[in-house]
């Protein structure tokens, strides 16, 4: 995003509005985590927000159970290549 499409988006709100940023894991079902922990840095050069999050809690099964998937999907790709090596 350009910061010029940032400003232009954001100059629309009072100065002392609060900014949202939505951190989205499209390949764990779309969970979507809303953090309000975000800090304004550089990041290669360029201003960057940076987002982070501590934890949060699942409110819907669908996530746990893609992230459930996904565990099981590592571990038999780490499984496997662990016994590759062993040849």
């Amino acid at each position: 995003m350009k910061v010029s499409s940032l400003i232009g988006i954001l100059e629309s709100y009072h100065p002392n509005d609060e900014v949202a940023v939505t951190v989205a894991f499209p390949q764990v079902d779309g969970w979507e985590v809303t953090s309000w922990d975000v800090v304004a840095c550089e990041e290669e050069g360029s201003p960057a927000l940076r987002a982070s999050v501590y934890g949060s809690s699942f409110d819907y099964p669908e996530p746990e159970r893609a992230l459930a998937r996904e565990a099981r999907a590592f571990l038999q790709r780490y499984e496997q290549g662990q016994n590759n090596q062993n040849w």
